[in-house]
């Protein structure tokens, strides 16, 4: 049964840690070349027992390849694009 309304459910500490961005993600993300692509990576995946959510995601290695791969490979060709003549 829902008894709560929305504003109360905001300032739950759960819900306001996730709803604070990159200020609730732990130092090895915030210093990660990637972080405001990945954001920290799904949420679930941080949570450690006692520690709660402010960890590296599980599966941190998987998305940093993804995403650099992907990134270097953008850059490959917006930079023969923009060297091509026109």
């Amino acid at each position: 049964m829902l008894r709560d309304s929305f504003d109360t459910a905001l300032l739950l500490p759960s819900v306001a840690a996730r709803q604070s961005g990159e200020q609730a993600l732990p130092a090895r993300c915030s210093s990660c070349a990637i972080a405001r692509v990945c954001g920290g990576g799904l949420y679930p995946h941080r949570y450690r027992s006692g520690a709660g959510f402010r960890n590296p995601s599980d599966y941190c290695r998987d998305p940093y390849r993804l995403i650099t791969h992907i990134r270097r490979h953008v850059a490959d060709d917006v930079a023969l694009l923009t060297a091509a003549p026109r």
